[in-house]
């Protein structure tokens, strides 16, 4: 059974796009509702620079996301943005990992969470989601 680690499934979501899409300046806004299901949520969102790549882009988050286990789907009711797992400390070799993840899951692989970077030092205060 997939364990649902939100913070670090769109912090790798996030660099898998970046990975993609360096050139195009983009944020990337996943949100549940408080009682859903952990594989269930309620909205996937790209803001960019370029408004004609939001959608494409978002489209592209929504499949990675799905071939990760998710499933977008709002029920109602008041929703929160899922932080982003830190970036603090992560090497680039990291960061491929967690790009790498991303990409076996849409090719149909396994996607077990990827602990890189878990822990940061500085707590909150260093979580860093300006992609």
């Amino acid at each position: 059974m997939k364990e649902y680690i939100h913070d670090l499934d769109r912090r790798d979501v996030a660099l898998w796009l970046k990975s993609k899409h360096p050139a195009e300046a983009h944020h990337l806004v996943v949100c549940r509702t408080y009682t859903a299901a952990p594989e269930v949520l309620a909205h996937v969102l790209v803001r960019a620079r370029d408004q004609s790549a939001e959608a494409r882009i978002r489209g592209e988050a929504i499949l990675a996301l799905e071939a990760m286990g998710y499933r977008i789907e709002y029920s109602g009711g008041d929703v929160y943005d899922v932080s982003l797992a830190s970036l603090h400390g992560m090497s680039d070799h990291d960061m491929a990992q967690c790009v790498e993840r991303v990409s076996a899951a849409l090719r149909g692989g396994d996607v077990g969470a990827l602990q890189v970077g878990r822990n940061c030092p500085m707590g909150p205060s260093c979580i860093d989601d300006d992609f």
